[in-house]
């Protein structure tokens, strides 16, 4: 391109070195401004340029190919479609990506964990945040949906996604001027009305029986709650369960009630199955018409693990220990307390009488257990095995033994109540 030139330009009309065009004024004897070809062809060619670089032929009928064309650079330079991995977008963008470029993105795949993370060309995967610099939320990202991001040179930022509204905000009433993540509210609720996550033991942290890895045998439980459905071999620690063989199992137990749609995510390289149906990467999608649920892992770790109504991932929950390990005795219990009793007979040495007393368990076992005594001391006129009894609908065990006359007495008892579901 060229400013005009001519004799008769007006000089510097824009600016120091900025000529310019004037009708001119004949009265005043000012000319008009000359035109010569050299400005004409530089301005021709400058837009047709543009055109035939958008790939469109030139028409002498179309008044809008300018139009089309810088909509096309405009649009081809900013958007990309997602051809990535789940939790890994990957797009071939147009130009060059520099601090502050924009890039709208078609989501591939919903993100099922926050570290999500996106590669343009062929560089470097980059973490994807909020746009105020805070993870994203599961979920934040919808397969089909556009997002938005600005890239501030070590990470891309979702600027189309407001930044949600903290607690503080809430106080000071700020959610009046920003949006709330629906994710965290949901969240926030749950920890009001109570932790939603069917599945027990989801951190893997309740372990009554000191499983320490390795083999587990078909149907057998290695840790409360988890088993094995297949000859098996795991190991737990820090809240991941590394699966090297066989099926990680747990049956979630009848609600009672058909619960519609369920959604069940988790974190690893495992894939996952419920009720028997196909293996799957997370999450999995599925309706409860009734019954009990069985939720299955293969081939690799497993963490975070949560099952909860809904058609889609909503952040993993989990409860406090306490809470944790009451859920699991429910099902299975092995006491760790010295269980002393003691009393004075006062019967005949010819007579043979008995000593009964009641042990309760920490909750309400799920069904009547199965109980088994696995160590027990008897003192002075106690005599024979004790005979665990469970009694009273899984709320305590009654244990009977043989007594003669003087002081009688059991210590040290040592029992399992088991009421787990058969794997």
């Amino acid at each position: 391109m060229q400013r005009i030139s001519t004799a008769t330009a007006v000089p510097d009309l824009f600016g120091p070195g900025k000529s310019g065009f004037t009708d001119g004024d004949p009265v005043g004897g000012i000319p008009a401004t000359n035109l010569h070809a050299p400005w004409f062809n530089s301005l021709q060619e400058e837009v047709a340029y543009i055109i035939e670089q958008a790939g469109i032929v030139l028409d002498v009928d179309d008044r809008a190919q300018l139009y089309k064309a810088l909509r096309g650079f405009i649009r081809a330079g900013m958007y990309a479609l997602d051809t990535g991995a789940v939790n890994a977008i990957q797009v071939a963008a147009v130009g060059t990506i520099a601090e502050g470029s924009l890039l709208l993105v078609k989501i591939g795949n919903t993100n099922t964990i926050t570290g999500v993370t996106l590669k343009v060309n062929a560089g470097a995967a980059q973490p994807v945040t909020f746009a105020d610099g805070t993870a994203l939320t599961i979920g934040a990202l919808q397969v089909g949906s556009y997002a938005l991001f600005a890239y501030s040179g070590a990470s891309w930022r979702l600027v189309n996604h407001m930044p949600w509204a903290t607690v503080a905000d809430a106080a000071d009433r700020m959610v009046e001027r920003r949006a709330i993540d629906p994710m965290r509210l949901h969240g926030a609720i749950t920890d009001l009305l109570g932790y939603e996550n069917l599945l027990l033991n989801p951190l893997f942290r309740v372990n009554q029986n000191g499983f320490a890895g390795g083999a587990v045998a078909t149907g057998v439980y290695a840790i409360d709650q988890w088993g094995g459905i297949t000859a098996s071999n795991f190991t737990f620690a820090n809240g991941v369960a590394t699966i090297a063989a066989g099926r990680l199992k747990q049956i979630v137990e009848d609600p009672g009630t058909p619960l519609g749609t369920m959604t069940l995510h988790w974190e690893g390289t495992a894939t996952g199955s419920v009720n028997g149906a196909a293996w799957s990467n997370s999450p999995v999608t599925f309706n409860h018409a009734g019954g009990n649920i069985s939720i299955e892992f293969a081939g690799g770790t497993v963490s975070r693990p949560m099952l909860a109504v809904g058609a889609k991932p909503i952040p993993f929950r989990a409860p406090p220990l306490a809470v944790d390990r009451l859920n699991c005795f429910r099902y299975y219990y092995k006491n760790t307390d010295q269980l002393d009793h003691y009393t004075y007979t006062n019967y005949g040495s010819a007579v043979a009488n008995g000593l009964r007393y009641y042990l309760s368990f920490p909750t309400q076992m799920r069904v009547v257990p199965a109980v088994s005594i696995t160590a027990y001391n008897l003192i002075d006129r106690c005599s024979g095995t004790p005979s665990p009894r469970a009694d009273l609908s899984g709320f305590t065990m009654r244990v009977d033994v043989s007594t003669g006359a003087g002081i009688a007495g059991i210590a040290n008892v040592r029992f399992t109540a088991d009421a787990r579901i058969s794997l």
